[in-house]
């Protein structure tokens, strides 16, 4: 069997879904230590880096061939897709510009370290 490139990135992107259970056990452990009455800052920016890296494994699989009934109705439906590109183009401007001015305004650490979690994650959410 050969092997080109799009197999490779195929394989490749199979990452995500270690990445987005990695991302899965530090929401949870945020739940429990939130549910306490402590803060979870280290779990949040754990989840939130974990996520956008898995949504960037993601987005290296072949878009041809992945399409559910979801993606397909998108994209068939003219309104419905620019309704989805301005609400993710929306999300991503909000994740960027929020982590930055944290980034920038905060005077703790843990409130940086959630910075760079929400600028990991609007910054891989442009790749979808």
């Amino acid at each position: 069997m050969k092997m080109t490139s799009t197999k490779i990135f195929n394989l490749i992107s199979y990452l995500s879904i270690l990445f987005y259970c990695w991302a899965i056990y530090f929401l949870f452990q945020l739940i429990k230590i939130v549910k306490t009455g402590n803060n979870g800052w280290e779990q949040m920016n754990n989840f939130l880096v974990l996520a956008g890296i898995g949504l960037a494994f993601s987005s290296l699989k072949d878009p041809n061939r992945s399409y559910n009934f979801i993606s397909k109705r998108i994209r068939k439906n003219e309104i419905l897709g620019t309704l989805v590109i301005v609400l993710v183009s929306l999300s991503i401007v909000g994740f960027i510009l929020f982590g930055l001015s944290m980034m920038f305004f905060s005077k703790t650490y843990r409130s940086e370290a959630i910075a760079v979690g929400m600028i990991v994650l609007g910054l891989s959410l442009i790749h979808i």
